[in-house]
């Protein structure tokens, strides 16, 4: 990024106090405004997975508040080249603000410099793109939520055991970041030894390995995930293996899904730790109409909250609110 905005926490954002979200419009669909800021392009890189559809829900809900002419929100379902696409459809259009998700950030970062060159505003949320001019972003403190997996594992082994960690792909934003909080953190307890595999955010993939690693070696007494997405992958290949979740291994994962909170609950998995996606969607709303207005944007950092059976049902936690 080549602005120097100051960096920011949601420590103020969470003051927004998001009760829930109404039902807003579908992928590809458009809600007129009455607003005088222009129309504003939401692009997401995927609307298949519940992080993302609470960003969309945030983002609707506080659309809704802000002078935007009209929204149009569209998914690029996981492919780079239907989001650089819709970014070229959306300027032409003669979209006034871009904010989007980026699907991998090398491959982005053309659709950037084109907004950039029709004076465009670009915020992005959830993640960040390798070059261009952005106007702000919003993303979770990914490194502090693999501290805080690592700081909770440590404490459940008492500093001492082997911890499998299965990660996002190699070169992905959120898996290098989470990799890197989560290995610097452990380091700090010696007694703890830690083997990493690469699952590709994959449930599939992480059974698979779960089986093959514990297989071999059955000295495992916790897995760290990348994504509460894998979570029943881990899950399964326990089952398959004969142990207890809670009991033989403790399974920690990341993200705060609903699905993972009622796991937590009903004593599968250990912890989560949770980002607030609907938090980010409206805070992304908020800043690009800030800039529009002619202000400033920000980096927003979302910090990581620990989810364990002593707060799984606290009612600001986004998995417990209604996405729509």
């Amino acid at each position: 990024m080549k602005h120097t905005a100051k960096l920011l926490t949601l420590g103020a954002v969470a003051a927004l106090t998001l009760a829930g979200c109404a039902a807003g419009p579908a992928d590809g669909d458009s809600n007129e405004g009455s607003g005088d800021l222009g129309d504003v392009a939401f692009l997401y890189h995927t609307l298949e997975f519940e992080f993302m559809v609470g960003i969309q829900a945030g983002t609707e809900e506080c659309s809704a508040e802000l002078p935007f002419s009209k929204t149009t929100i569209l998914s690029a379902q996981a492919n780079s080249n239907t989001q650089v696409t819709q970014f070229q459809d959306q300027l032409a259009a003669g979209a006034k603000g871009i904010v989007f998700s980026p699907n991998v950030s090398a491959e982005l970062v053309p659709a950037v410099e084109a907004a950039n060159d029709a004076g465009v505003p670009v915020i992005t949320v959830d993640s960040l793109v390798a070059d261009g001019e952005l106007a702000g972003s919003v993303t979770f403190d990914n490194v502090g939520g693999g501290a805080v997996a690592a700081d909770f594992i440590a404490e459940a082994l008492k500093d001492e055991g082997k911890v499998l960690e299965l990660t996002g792909p190699q070169g992905a934003f959120h898996a290098e970041l989470r990799h890197q909080g989560f290995i610097d953190q452990i380091g700090t307890f010696p007694g703890v030894t830690v083997e990493t595999r690469d699952a590709h955010f994959s449930a599939d993939e992480a059974l698979s390995i779960t089986v093959d690693v514990l297989t071999d070696d059955p000295d495992y007494q916790a897995i760290f995930v990348h994504t509460d997405g894998m979570l029943r992958g881990v899950l399964s290949a326990l089952e398959q293996l004969g142990l207890t979740p809670g009991e033989d291994v403790i399974v920690v994962g990341l993200d705060g899904t609903p699905e993972a909170l009622d796991l937590v609950r009903d004593g599968s998995v250990a912890a989560t730790v949770s980002a607030d996606p609907i938090a980010m969607g409206c805070e992304a709303a908020q800043m690009m109409a800030k800039v529009l207005e002619g202000g400033e944007g920000s980096d927003v950092l979302v910090p990581a909250t620990l989810v364990t059976t002593e707060n799984v049902d606290d009612a600001e936690l986004w998995g417990n609110k209604p996405l729509g």
